[in-house]
């Protein structure tokens, strides 16, 4: 509720009284307002001027006889009161409008408090608050041009930062048989005989990389130059081009030159991008997989005619997307890789290729096959690797 207050000012007599048929002088200010009278006007929009003295009623300021306010056109001013006798009653050379006019002021605002309770803010009064607000905005305002002028591509560099892609089948925990073998997508382990696991975690897969670590090498492709910084979920540690960084650390990569970064110890939703990115991941699955078939695929099915009793030949084989460079095709351990049209499976035992960044056709011998016969090769029986 709002308290009801008089909206007229009432002046008094030197006893106490309420001044009752007085005089009001309104002049300059530091001037006696009897020699130096400014205008006043009965309207606060200054429309309707008011001939001085003002007369009072009761102690009320009175216009044809009723109560009414008074306004003048400037905060400071002289005022004198005297009384019906013409009896000086007070006088003042510099007075003011009071409060609501200060408020008005280009200062105003600094001169009132509020409740910051909740607001976050650490600023106790108006003005304060209004200016603690506009930093925060320009704040931001610099993070979003840092953010649409220094970040170029992706928002992750590091693929498969949830750890999720398999193409290869990797089993969690299986011991690696050469130096530098790759398990997860785009992770290579680098000790010969250690292992890589895996588990579901609340996001994709925590992984923990062995003691000798484990490591993917960042196309300069991507990598534009400027400042980086990783983040992670877990406990585990990384270098970057060999250098020990913290979680969440700025450093600089040249442009255009792959980075390498090892992995050593747990870690969940991991991420290579822009410092201005730190606290917020990004994960796109569709991305992330088209990425990591630019360094790894394998084959769907594919048919080519048997032209002698074992070969058989002009496999045709496509690249989406286009793989980093020619791949190297590999036959995956495995029987049954082949049938023909009466749908007898069949082993291959070797494999011939012909291969671009975009695809090209594949020559394969089988253990048994039956001349001039169409067979299919059956999807992921070969392995193209184009890792860096």
């Amino acid at each position: 509720m709002i308290e009801v207050r008089s909206p007229v000012n009432q002046f008094f007599d030197i006893d106490g009284t309420p001044l009752d048929a007085g005089y009001i002088y309104i002049g300059t200010t530091g001037a006696n307002p009897e020699n130096t009278p400014q205008e006043v006007y009965w309207d606060k929009a200054g429309t309707i001027p008011a001939a001085q003295p003002i007369r009072t009623l009761n102690g009320y300021p009175a216009r044809d006889g009723a109560v009414s306010k008074f306004y003048t056109s400037t905060k400071n001013y002289s005022i004198t009161v005297k009384d019906k006798r013409s009896v000086l009653v007070m006088g003042e050379l510099n007075s003011d409008s009071g409060v609501f006019d200060e408020l008005s002021e280009a200062a105003g605002a600094a001169g009132v408090g509020y409740d910051n309770a909740t607001s976050g803010l650490t600023a106790t009064d108006v003005q304060a608050a209004i200016d603690e607000v506009q930093t925060n905005i320009e704040t931001a305002d610099a993070r979003i041009d840092a953010l649409s002028s220094s970040f170029s591509g992706m928002v992750n560099l590091f693929a498969n930062g949830a750890f999720v892609i398999n193409t290869r089948g990797y089993v969690s925990g299986a011991v690696t048989v050469a130096p530098n073998q790759y398990t997860l997508d785009r992770l290579r382990v680098v000790v010969s005989g250690q292992s890589l696991t895996f588990t579901a975690s609340t996001f994709g897969n925590r992984i923990t990389a062995p003691a000798g670590g484990a490591e993917q090498v960042i196309e300069g492709l991507y990598i534009t130059g400027g400042d980086y910084a990783c983040t992670w979920t877990g406990t585990g540690t990384i270098l970057v081009n060999g250098v020990t960084k913290a979680k969440g650390e700025t450093f600089s990569l040249t442009a255009y030159t792959n980075a390498t970064i090892f992995l050593s110890g747990e870690f969940e939703k991991f991420m290579l991008t822009r410092p201005e990115m730190i606290g917020r991941y990004e994960y796109d699955y569709s991305n992330d997989i088209a990425l990591c078939r630019r360094y790894y695929q394998t084959n769907g099915c594919i048919s080519g005619w048997s032209i002698t009793t074992t070969a058989v030949n002009g496999c045709a084989v496509a690249f989406s997307p286009p793989m980093r460079v020619a791949p190297t095709g590999t036959l995956i351990t495995g029987t049954a890789k082949a049938h023909d049209i009466s749908i007898a499976f069949r082993n291959i035992s070797s494999m011939g290729t012909s291969l671009s960044a975009v695809g090209g056709y594949l020559d394969f011998v089988s253990t048994v096959t039956t001349a001039n016969k169409l067979h299919n090769i059956l999807q992921d029986a070969v392995g193209f690797s184009a890792e860096l």
